[in-house]
């Protein structure tokens, strides 16, 4: 009897602990919860202030208002803020001086103190960072022939990277094959109409796909053609049919997201060589089917911008901010950045900001859902072409309706049209574009205040917030093309932005740190280098 109330007394304290070790959880996420929100609030007002600091000193009536030494003293103060760190440096002059003034700024104001204040910047962005920032542009980095030669080298090694791991003949008769198959297998299942298909969308039909990328499908029921069961929601069916693909001889039939908004079935398709694809299959999914169409259209215009696009998920991955689970980017949403990037820049200033002056040449890529396809130059609607035919109900959201509506063309002589439209031929080398993209997203891009988005004008996050209720926070935005009151950026927070933003300069001030005669595929695996090799070196 002793031993057995020992034994209920022992359960009894190990309760004790399970249950304040619950509320110790519960408390910490709470802390954490505001210090993240204090740590916000604080970024925000170093960032109000040195754009206050920025107003002043580049107010050319400002002297008409202050002394020149206050000005000065406006100048200094501004060297301590990095924009990327979002933060201002210590101030090394508050920390040395033995001014009996308490001043926390010199007098007279001179060349060294300059320094001094630039220095405490950079050990604040080598602290922070692991590195200096290059704000250089990349037109700036032109002027010089050696990084003339980098970027031809750089490119080189990109069409490279890119050839080694595009889709060749064999990977869409693979993918073929296993639609096909399954379409056969669908035929079995007595919950599904008659004329019912696969479709194959996402990486796998978008043109931007690698030889690795799984394969995504979905059914299309004929148009006005009901389930042949009551079940409304398609999940019954769709477990059926995953019933019927493990008799068909599919691995590991995962049925978990049977509960997501669109029921969806995973399972690995063994190939002849001993290995497995990934693939899933989900019910009717007409907007990521659009949203494919639209991809396809796009890296049919040009095909570097297929390899611009295959470089920077392989970036990415090995940065590995390309993974939503982790509160980063999917590889859509660097797609869509990239979208954004190409559609609003031309090939005179493929690195300067946007000229809203209506002269300005053709983008580098046209906008598909804003062109103008009657007129004999490029232009742009001032609204989105909404004819009937092109508005659809939202599958889900039952407020909302569709503009499916973008230019596709429909042959080769209407391909050619648009690719004259924009003259592809003037678009930079994708070394060229690679370091502009880092670059507008690492210094240019204003995304406390704007939304990454594929319509030709700018939209603001403020709006967003009004109408859709996004959030506020400082972190990237990108509206989704077609259901526009969606936030593809959603996943991410403070932490992992601030991260994601790291490695857009990380990129850039790696190519701006070459050395001369260094190797194109050297530059190119030291700036898609794994993050977990440097991991092991710190």
């Amino acid at each position: 009897d002793d031993g057995g109330e020992e034994v209920g007394g022992n359960d009894q304290e190990d309760n004790l602990p399970a249950l304040s070790g619950e509320k110790w959880r519960l408390k910490m996420n709470s802390v954490m919860g505001e210090k993240a929100m204090v740590e916000r609030k604080w970024r925000d007002v170093q960032y109000s202030y040195a754009a206050i600091l920025r107003a002043a000193i580049s107010n050319h009536q400002m002297p008409l208002l202050l002394r020149r030494d206050l000005i000065n003293k406006l100048r200094l103060e501004g060297e301590l803020y990095c924009p990327i760190c979002e933060s201002f440096a210590p101030n090394p002059y508050s920390q040395t001086t033995t001014d009996t003034n308490n001043s926390h700024l010199p007098h007279p104001i001179t060349g060294a103190h300059y320094r001094m204040f630039a220095q405490s910047r950079t050990e604040m962005q080598l602290q922070t960072l692991g590195f200096i920032p290059r704000p250089d542009t990349v037109n700036q980095l032109l002027q010089n022939q050696h990084t003339k030669d980098l970027f031809q080298r750089l490119t080189a090694a990109m069409h490279q990277s890119h050839s080694e791991t595009s889709p060749n003949a064999e990977f869409y008769h693979i993918r073929e094959t296993i639609r096909s198959k399954l379409e056969d297998t669908l035929k079995q299942c007595p919950d599904f109409p008659v004329g019912t298909t696969v479709v194959v969308f996402g990486s796998s039909a978008n043109g931007f796909g690698s030889s690795t990328s799984d394969l995504d499908m979905c059914l299309q029921l004929p148009p006005d053609l009901p389930m042949l069961s009551d079940d409304t929601t398609g999940r019954t069916s769709m477990a059926h049919l995953a019933t019927l693909l493990e008799t068909a001889g599919m691995k590991n039939v995962n049925t978990t997201r049977l509960t997501a908004r669109i029921p969806v079935v995973k399972f690995d398709y063994p190939l002849e060589d001993g290995s497995q694809l990934e693939c899933d299959i989900s019910m009717q999914n007409p907007l990521a089917c659009l949203n494919t169409s639209l991809l396809l259209t796009y890296s049919s215009i040009d095909p570097r911008i297929r390899v611009l696009a295959s470089v920077i998920k392989k970036w990415a991955k090995a940065r590995d901010i390309n993974n939503p689970s982790h509160h980063t980017l999917s590889s859509y949403g660097y797609l869509l950045m990239m979208l954004h990037f190409l559609t609003r820049r031309n090939a005179g200033n493929a690195n300067n900001s946007n000229d809203t002056n209506n002269k300005q040449p053709p983008p580098l890529l046209p906008n598909l859902q804003w062109i103008n396809p009657s007129s004999s130059s490029y232009k742009e609607m001032p609204e989105r072409m909404s004819h009937p035919q092109c508005l659809i109900p939202h599958p889900t959201e039952t407020d909302f309706t569709v503009n499916t509506y973008f230019y596709r063309p429909n042959n080769t002589q209407t391909l050619t049209r648009l690719q004259q439209l924009t003259l592809p031929n003037r678009l930079p080398s994708v070394g060229i574009l690679l370091g502009s993209f880092f670059h507008y997203f690492a210094y240019e891009f204003d995304y406390k205040r704007h939304v990454v988005s594929l319509a030709p004008h700018v939209v603001l996050k403020e709006e967003k917030a009004e109408t859709e209720g996004w959030r506020m926070y400082s972190v990237l935005s990108i509206e989704d093309p077609f259901e526009t009151f969606y936030d593809v950026a959603h996943v991410l927070k403070m932490g992992s932005w601030m991260r994601m933003r790291r490695e857009f300069v990380r990129g850039y001030t790696r190519i701006c740190q070459a050395e001369e005669g260094v190797k194109g595929e050297e530059l190119l695996n030291w700036i898609c280098e794994p993050v977990e090799n440097e991991r092991k070196e710190r």
